[in-house]
């Protein structure tokens, strides 16, 4: 616990390397330390490492299914990733858990973008798109209940002629050397 602590700590004052170790350190000495692999998530998900921070997450939903902050991470990484089915089966459990979270509003959003994937970016208004209502309930987050007894129409489910964004070494896309230089760089 205390070694957790720690690397919480480190992680605060921007040492990642050092909270990683310790987070690392933590699962392997007990890998049913719940609190360990949910920071590492945390971490993993702030350092843009979606698939290590969903892997953390679902290793804390095997340990306790209803941890509602790992429900939240895991289902943000797999939008992220572009897992739109994965990451909507999270939020639908999310949501049947804890049916007033804002869980509903990115579930919202995560369904909104999936509809529109395929039209010209130049041609949307993100603004227009939500209903005026839907986002004041979002940034004040008011229960979603209030919302659709104001008449909101929830998003329809996924398209199934739109597949998630492709997984495995095929996915990664082939960068012109200045873009890969200047992510090399700033992983640095």
């Amino acid at each position: 616990e205390a070694q957790c602590n720690r690397g919480q700590a480190y992680r605060d004052w921007g040492l990642v390397t050092e909270a990683l170790s310790d987070f690392t350190a933590c699962v392997n000495a007990d890998s049913s330390h719940t609190s360990a692999f949910h920071l590492r998530g945390f971490l993993q998900f702030g350092l843009g490492r979606h698939w290590d921070c969903a892997r953390d997450c679902a290793r804390v939903l095997e340990l306790d299914p209803k941890h509602k902050d790992s429900l939240y991470l895991r289902g943000l990484a797999l939008h992220n990733l572009g897992q739109a089915r994965a990451a909507v089966q999270v939020y639908d459990k999310a949501v049947a858990l804890y049916p007033e979270d804002p869980f509903w509003f990115h579930r919202e959003c995560l369904l909104m973008l999936h509809h529109h994937l395929e039209a010209p970016v130049h041609a949307m208004n993100w603004d227009r798109l939500f209903d005026p209502y839907f986002k004041e309930a979002w940034c004040k987050r008011s229960s979603p209940a209030a919302l659709l007894r104001r008449g909101y129409t929830p998003q329809g489910g996924l398209d199934p002629t739109i597949p998630d964004v492709p997984v495995g070494p095929t996915a990664a896309p082939v960068l012109p050397q200045p873009a890969a230089a200047l992510i090399r760089a700033a992983d640095r």
